[in-house]
């Protein structure tokens, strides 16, 4: 299953929230995947990465946390697991 967010210009160190709300139930999440991409031309191949990802289930509030530790070029899917 996958959301897109445009968040604008993403800055290092910043925290971003999103509200996914599903109507099925996806059962316990064994991974989540960080996929950038650029309005403009990336003539320096930057990289970014997700650092951590935290995920709130809405029926029991339990929070279950990915963390990220690398950066990917423009359209390079980055995983994280469970940490």
């Amino acid at each position: 299953m996958e959301h897109h967010y445009k968040w604008g210009i993403v800055r290092a160190g910043s925290t971003y929230t999103a509200f996914i709300d599903v109507e099925v139930d996806v059962g316990p999440l064994k991974h989540v995947g960080f996929l950038w991409n650029s309005d403009s031309i990336n003539q320096f191949f930057l990289k970014l990465g997700g650092k951590t990802a935290v995920v709130q289930y809405g029926k029991d509030g339990k929070k279950s946390t990915f963390c990220g530790s690398e950066t990917v070029r423009e359209n390079i899917l980055q995983t994280m697991i469970a940490c």
